[in-house]
């Protein structure tokens, strides 16, 4: 089952042009999409949320493995097509850093005062995306999307406005994360 900190893409799942997959291209993927997201062997709370992280380079240009992989999948690429597809995109991506302690506790403790001080800083990206994987965890996606893109106060338009940025890409991780309904992908949008 796909949670806040696990990926599972199972067989059924298609995306939208409904091309069936097998189980052992599913587990590929499913796995593919894990290594991108946490450093294999890594237990949670170790410190460290993400192997990848959202950028690959000082200029703010975003990591694809997501969008790549997902999309070769939903079009019927075998297991092979997406290690090699991997492969080629993750030599050139930089390493997440380690959550901060002091700043998931800030956004737990008071999200309104706290996220602003640490939105558009790339430096944070692990510190929101341990979070939302948290509130994901606790909440479930849809009730996380409605309270901190949706809702009628400031900070959640400042995070709505911010899934326009970067070429789109939070946007486009969003999209992802909702048509292959993948808890873990919400996260990395909304983080």
């Amino acid at each position: 089952m796909a949670t806040a900190h696990h990926i599972h893409v199972r067989p059924a799942d298609s995306g939208i042009l409904a091309i069936k997959q097998d189980e052992d291209t599913a587990a590929k993927i499913s796995d593919l999409l894990q290594k991108d997201l946490e450093v294999t062997g890594t237990p949670k709370g170790t410190g460290l949320a993400a192997n990848h992280h959202v950028f690959f380079n000082a200029e703010g240009f975003h990591n694809h493995i997501p969008h790549h992989l997902l999309t070769l999948y939903g079009t019927g690429a075998n297991s092979n097509h997406l290690q090699v597809a991997y492969d080629t995109n993750a030599t050139y991506q930089s390493r997440a850093r380690p959550p901060k302690t002091q700043v998931v506790e800030e956004l737990e403790d008071d999200y309104t005062n706290a996220a602003p001080k640490y939105f558009s800083r790339g430096t944070q990206y692990s510190s929101f995306l341990e979070f939302f994987e948290r509130e994901i965890e606790k909440k479930g996606w849809q009730d996380v999307i409605s309270q901190y893109v949706f809702a009628d106060s400031d900070v959640s338009r400042q995070l709505f406005s911010r899934l326009y940025s970067g070429f789109l890409h939070p946007m486009i991780q969003l999209m992802f994360g909702l048509e292959w309904e993948q808890p873990a992908i919400i996260a990395e949008a909304l983080a």
